[in-house]
């Protein structure tokens, strides 16, 4: 016979009310907070216990377990209920003693219940977590403006708002906007430098936006376009601002159309945070960063000066990347290019880590590299999903290249990386074993959990597991802290097994 929890519990509290009904007087150690419970141990009416005891759960008068929650140390019973330590709460007092949890939902201790309860940077409630976060969406946002990239709900007071059916005039509020991006500029201070156009789309005019303020543009996804050839945002020579843009898509397709463009020299740093591109982008000097953002605007050509650098970060990209004598960084990012190579660097200093190549253009090269001294390309996955042997490289170098190539997965089906010397690295059984320290090979089919569906993440019996070049980076390519387990040797590829 299988009883329920409740049923067990009932048994022992049955068996003492018939004990105690037995008795011609009540037992001195019996105690009721409620009829039910009188009823169950035989009590007529509530009955507290003797100062300083406390009623339990089976009606007896025991000693008190806790003043706060901090003292309720079983993950058991955690919480502090009547002075008794329980596994559910039932009021935020219960919370007390406990920081950073000081509010009772479901029975358990959490951060927040309601975004009245967060602030700064942190101000929504997460529904499932219940704990306090940053915004994600403007409907999150009380003024209807979220600034995903620093998570932020920005005061309305704060924001010049700006839409295709408003008019250049006022101060540009929520109910009057304004009507260009050139007269939006006009109306920022230190105290009011964000500016958030309404609307699913946004034409710039014929000329290209100027980007000589220090401003947050946000967008409401805004299909932010140009009507004529050339870019749509640009930061030129002399410029001092730095620029965030967000939640946009800019550009449209076709011949000498762009997306954004940094000249100079400048001072000027632009960011692009939670955007689309459809148009290239172009670098010749000056500094773009572009960050949790999608990419399919064709070949993209950056960095025309040595002074040129582009930070590129947690984005989704579906056109190559050509980059000439500027500084680049690609930490996190997801390639999927439908040309080869995905990235072509020559000159700069290049730090290539924590991403994944994954193509089905069978003669696909992943990445071309000719860059400076010191250039690394480390902890990146390589997987051509075509499975045809010795066409494209997972990484071409320079016959001259000192670039250091370590930790990498080459599941493609390929032929090695070419005149590139690496070590702690992982080839599959076509590529063999390469020369270099620590390498090794493997059944391609045993390296990740589901690449025919596209999940690159290791299978747990990996021989990627453990093998990669310890001390270089503490994350992998989704945050998680590499190595995991902390004191043993990091995973090869772009993602760390839990």
């Amino acid at each position: 016979m299988h009883w329920s929890s409740v049923e067990q519990m009932r048994v022992p509290l049955l068996a003492a009310a018939v004990v105690l009904a037995g008795c011609t007087k009540p037992n001195p150690n019996a105690c009721c907070t409620t009829s039910d419970q009188c009823m169950l141990v035989g009590l007529s009416q509530v009955t507290d216990c003797s100062a300083p005891d406390v009623c339990n759960e089976v009606g007896a008068c025991v000693a008190p377990q806790c003043t706060t929650s901090a003292d309720c140390s079983s993950p058991d019973a955690p919480y502090c209920v009547g002075q008794l330590c329980t596994m559910a709460c039932i009021a935020n007092d219960n919370c007390n003693g406990l920081a950073g949890t000081p509010y009772c939902s479901g029975g358990a201790c959490v951060a927040c219940t309601d975004a009245a309860q967060c602030s700064g940077n942190a101000p929504v409630c997460d529904a499932t977590s219940h704990s306090c976060r940053g915004c994600s969406t403007d409907g999150e946002c009380q003024s209807t403006v979220c600034l995903a990239a620093t998570g932020v709900c920005a005061d309305a007071a704060d924001v010049i708002f700006v839409s295709s059916t408003g008019t250049d005039a006022g101060g540009c509020d929520a109910s009057a906007p304004c009507a260009t991006l050139g007269y939006a500029f006009s109306q920022v201070m230190p105290q009011r430098s964000i500016i958030h156009i309404l609307g699913d789309s946004y034409s710039v005019g014929s000329g290209a936006v100027e980007l000589d303020v220090t401003v947050y543009i946000d967008g409401s996804t805004t299909h932010v376009t140009r009507a004529s050839t050339g870019p749509v945002f640009t930061l030129s020579t002399g410029s001092t601002g730095t620029v965030t843009l967000g939640d946009m898509i800019i550009g449209n397709t076709g011949t000498n159309m762009q997306s954004v463009s940094v000249s100079g020299p400048n001072l000027g740093v632009i960011s692009l945070y939670g955007v689309s591109l459809l148009a290239p982008f172009a670098i010749n000097a000056g500094a773009l960063s572009i960050d949790e953002s999608n990419i399919t605007a064709g070949a993209v050509s950056t960095c025309a000066m040595s002074s040129g650098t582009l930070d590129l970060r947690r984005s989704q990209l579906t056109s190559g990347l050509d980059t000439s004598s500027c500084g680049v960084t690609m930490v996190g990012n997801t390639f999927r290019p439908a040309m080869s190579p995905a990235v072509h660097i020559t000159g700069g200093l290049a730090r290539i880590e924590n991403n994944v190549f994954a193509s089905s253009d069978s003669t696909a090269t992943g990445i071309s590299i000719n860059a400076q001294t010191g250039s690394t390309v480390r902890f990146n996955t390589f997987f051509n999903s075509s499975g045809v042997d010795q066409m494209g490289r997972a990484v071409d170098c320079n016959a001259t290249s000192t670039t250091t190539v370590t930790s990498n997965i080459f599941a493609w089906h390929s032929s090695n990386p070419a005149r590139c010397s690496t070590q702690f690295s992982l080839f599959d059984e076509v590529s063999g074993t390469q020369p270099g320290t620590s390498n090794m090979s493997g059944n391609v089919a045993s390296f990740f959990n589901d690449p025919a569906h596209g999940d690159l993440h290791l299978a747990p019996s990996s021989p990627a597991i453990g093998h990669g070049e310890p001390g270089l980076l503490s994350t992998d390519l989704e945050g998680h802290p590499r190595p995991a387990p902390q004191g043993t040797d990091p995973d090869v590829g772009a993602y760390e097994a839990p």
